[in-house]
């Protein structure tokens, strides 16, 4: 396995900023990573964010080196720590924290928040120019100096903030109202900040005690508790309930009483990395106790403890040189793997900055560069401050600061200038196990192969398609996109019903030629002159009709000559074949006769199955489904624009769900008084709620007080209604819960419905589904007899109690018993002779492949079932 690769630091631009010399703990410059929202469609991972000192905000490209945009400010502004870039769908915001200036006072030192925002509705203080696009620029003030900005890229609305007392802020961006706070048990100063964003491909935090909407803040500072001790704190933030919520602070102790001056954390391994001026090295794994609803605790154990330069500490001589690196940055870079910027002694008072990268396994060094920058002299760099980020592609930011020699001596508050380099270093790390592989894994280049037919093909030795079939494939996926949107803009520009019809059914017929053309279907007419044809009746064409008329009076010559000649015994083989030729001739018109016959059927049933259906996106069919059924300002049906027969149409051919209309499909219906269309929507929807259809029955039941029919001639009757809902599609589990809202009275009308029908069934000659009897002065079919036995099983198990305690109810449930007494008993004799029939069964299973091939009939199968009411 090759080793860790890290190439060559290149130039990305150089600075020349002032920083005062009271205020050593901020930087002469900062980097960060921007962040992106889910809904942005740009990507920020060759993106880097500056924020320098005296001069403002800069977003860079690293792989083009070009400056994006730029928010400037005046040379005496410094600024507290990085700023936060965030882009999403709607606008691109910023945030940043202003440590002093000439219009900042001593008392709102990095308690002032700028932020730009083009959509802002907050105070405005002044506008810049960015890129050509005007941005305003508000100011906010807080109480507590600020010391870290921190946001989720998945919820870009929260901005937490840290204070340098350690609390811990939510606010909403936009409002910039406080949401929610917490801070640690003791007070103490930040020197590390740290958050962990929400993310699903995330696997080290415990997610599964967790909401995926969690994320994890790390901070770190001087421990109250000991003098030799730095303390780390955890809080979990989550964005869905707006809850911050502080887990435990733990102490720890440092190594040769040097406090870690650089610390980094690898979400991916939960490996927390700290580094100290003298270049002792430090790593930690964090593991939480959970329970299985929240993390409960915290624990960090030690993993690795080393000196990357151990001459460095071996004398007090070289101690007291290793003090003068003022600074040291560390970035973890992938899974065990960590950068390391800082500066190293090469002899004779001479210093360099050395990149490094080592794995935190093993504790080895994988890969060294030395940074070369413009200098006036070695001694300067002994007082260099570095900066290290790490991009998501795989490269690092890196910033050098080196101390100028011209100082202002004359100003009551002297300045320090400082040279800035700002560099970029591409690196490669390979996984240090299995694990790590897998989840570093980078997704397959596409491949240059042959061309194929199709998308989707996987041929032997290669594992995709080819680029240009995929290419081609989205070009037409795309395009079809497009004209399905252009089509939608069209019909929702249309007022009225009946113009939205008309272009409506266009669309359809013209998606309808297309199928046809595309798949090589019959056409409409030509399936309405195959379904006008009689599949009974036999078919022969004119040639074959021809053959046979001739064959028929040929065979009744030769039968007539037969005849007249004479019966002598010599003549009796010519009649016996004359006989056999007549039995052959039959025997092939038949055969004839059943082929045609068959392969018709065969024909009108394939031209039945690939009947023309024009073809729409969900997307498409559920904005024609919004439209359809529109409502108004007070929430109520748009009776004014009601496209009957769209909504036919999309509920008949099997388009339209009970999921894309608000509230469910049978509601809208009712509230527009369209009856026929809601007993259709019951024949053919499938996804229809029990719920919907308990509410149907008993809205019905509430048109009528006596339980009938109603003065209306367009409303079904109840009968029709509840014959429906019982042949409707349904899960039997919820549909036994709907039944439940059912009170006494309509359960006694129910009784004496089902009962009066399993009359009728049990009054029919022949027990066939095909021959159903019909409802009353009625053409509608009655419910299977089945479905009318679940249905009281199911009324039964939800309403045994009341069915026992009202009286009302034992007349028709008497009537029900004598209706199944027949059933049960034609059960109980079918039951006896499932024994007598056992070895019958056993001999029939060795009969059925023999009588295959000697043209046996075999016993046709049954089921037994019984039924307990």
């Amino acid at each position: 396995m090759p080793g860790a690769n890290l190439d060559e630091p290149y130039l990305l631009t150089r600075y020349t900023s002032t920083a005062l010399r009271r205020s050593k703990q901020y930087a002469p410059i900062y980097h960060s990573v921007p962040l992106s929202s889910a809904d942005a469609e740009a990507k920020v991972d060759d993106l880097v964010l500056l924020t320098t000192q005296g001069e403002g905000i800069e977003l860079y490209n690293t792989n083009d080196q070009k400056l994006l945009k730029s928010w400037t400010c005046s040379p005496d502004v410094s600024f507290a720590c990085s700023a936060v870039y965030i882009k999403t769908d709607a606008a691109e915001r910023v945030f940043a924290v202003v440590q002093g200036g000439n219009e900042i006072s001593e008392e709102d030192s990095a308690r002032v928040l700028w932020q730009w925002n083009e959509a802002t509705t907050a105070k405005t203080v002044s506008t810049s120019l960015v890129n050509g696009n005007v941005s305003t620029k508000t100011e906010h003030k807080f109480s507590e100096p600020i010391y870290a900005l921190e946001c989720d890229p998945r919820y870009p609305s929260k901005l937490i903030m840290v204070s340098k007392a350690g609390n811990i802020t939510m606010f909403d961006t936009h409002t910039m109202h406080q949401i929610t706070s917490a801070s640690a048990t003791q007070k103490y100063n930040v020197a590390w900040a740290c958050l962990l964003p929400s993310h699903e491909h995330r696997t080290y935090l415990p997610y599964s005690s967790i909401s995926s909407a969690s994320a994890l803040l790390l901070t770190a500072g001087e421990s109250t508790n000991a003098k030799d001790c730095w303390a780390l704190h955890a809080f979990l933030l989550d964005f869905t309930a707006s809850q911050v919520r502080h887990i435990t602070s733990i102490d720890i102790k440092h190594k040769f009483n040097n406090p870690p001056a650089a610390y980094t954390f690898d979400a991916s391994s939960g490996c927390l990395t700290t580094l100290s001026r003298i270049g002792h090295l430090t790593v930690h794994r964090l593991h939480f106790g959970t329970s299985p609803r929240e993390i409960l605790s915290l624990e960090i154990r030690q993993c690795l403890s080393m000196t990357m330069d151990p001459s460095s500490s071996a004398t007090k001589t070289r101690a007291k040189k290793s003090e003068m690196r003022t600074s040291v940055a560390v970035a973890a870079v992938g899974d065990r793997y960590v950068a390391v910027l800082r500066g190293r002694d090469v002899g004779n008072d001479v210093f360099e900055h050395l990149l490094t990268l080592w794995d935190t396994k093993y504790g080895t060094l994988q890969a060294e560069q030395s940074v070369k920058v413009s200098s006036t002299g070695s001694q300067l760099s002994t007082r260099s401050i570095y900066k290290l980020c790490s991009l998501p592609n795989q490269a690092l930011a890196c910033s050098i600061s080196t101390p100028s020699s011209a100082t202002n001596t004359k100003s009551s508050r002297p300045d320090q200038q400082y040279r800035t380099s700002v560099l970029v270093s591409s690196y490669h790390c390979p996984p240090l196990s299995l694990l790590s592989s897998m989840r570093r894994l980078q997704p397959s280049q596409q491949k240059t192969s042959a061309e194929f037919d199709a998308v989707g093909v996987i041929p032997a030795a290669q594992d995709l398609v080819s680029e240009g079939v995929l290419q081609k494939w989205q070009l037409v996926l795309q395009s079809q996109q497009d004209r399905e949107q252009d089509v939608l803009k069209k019909l929702m520009a249309q007022e009225s019903a009946e113009d939205f019809s008309n272009l409506f059914f266009h669309v359809v017929e013209r998606r309808t030629n297309q199928a046809i053309a595309s798949e090589g279907l019959p056409s409409i007419e030509e399936l309405e002159a195959l379904n006008q044809k009689n599949d009974n009746a036999p078919i022969f064409s004119v040639a074959t009709l021809h053959n046979l008329a001739s064959l028929q009076q040929e065979d009744k010559l030769t039968v007539e000559d037969s005849e007249s000649e004479s019966d002598s015994d010599d003549d009796k083989p010519r009649k016996e074949k004359l006989q056999d030729y007549r039995q052959e001739l039959n025997a092939w018109k038949k055969a004839v006769n059943k082929a045609e016959k068959e392969q018709l059927k065969a024909l009108r049933q394939q031209a039945r199955e690939q009947f023309a259906r024009p073809s729409f996106s969900p997307a498409f069919v559920t904005a024609i489904a919004h439209r359809c059924f529109a409502t108004d300002s007070k929430g109520g049906p748009d009776l004014g624009f009601w496209p009957q027969q769209v909504v036919v149409y999309l509920i008949t051919h099997h388009f339209l769900h009970s999921s894309m209309v608000s509230g469910g499909i049978i509601k809208a219906l009712v509230d527009r008084q369209s009856w026929n269309m809601v007993l259709s929507a019951l024949a053919h929807l499938n996804d229809i709620a029990e719920s919907e259809l308990m509410w149907l029955l008993s809205f019905r039941f509430s048109l009528s007080s006596k339980f009938h029919g109603t003065a209306a001639t367009d409303i079904p009757t109840l009968d029709h209604v509840l014959a429906a809902v019982i042949s409707a599609p349904r899960n039997d589990i919820f549909f036994q819960h709907a039944l439940r809202k059912l009170d006494s009275e309509q359960l006694k009308y129910i009784f004496t419905t089902l009962n009066n029908w399993m009359a009728l069934w049990n009054d029919q000659e022949q027990f066939e589904y095909h021959m159903a009897p019909l409802l009353p002065n009625s053409d509608v079919p009655l419910p299977p007899y089945t479905a009318i036995v679940e249905v009281l099983t199911l009324l039964m198990d939800a309403h045994f109690a009341t069915v026992i305690l009202t009286d009302a109810l034992h007349g028709p449930l008497s009537q029900l018993a004598t209706q199944m007494q027949s059933d049960v008993e034609d059960a109980r004799v079918l039951a006896d002779l499932k024994g007598c029939l056992g070895l019958f069964h056993r001999k029939q299973a060795n009969v059925k492949p023999r009588a295959k091939k000697k043209w046996e009939q075999g016993i046709p199968q049954y089921g037994v079932e019984v039924i307990h009411l």
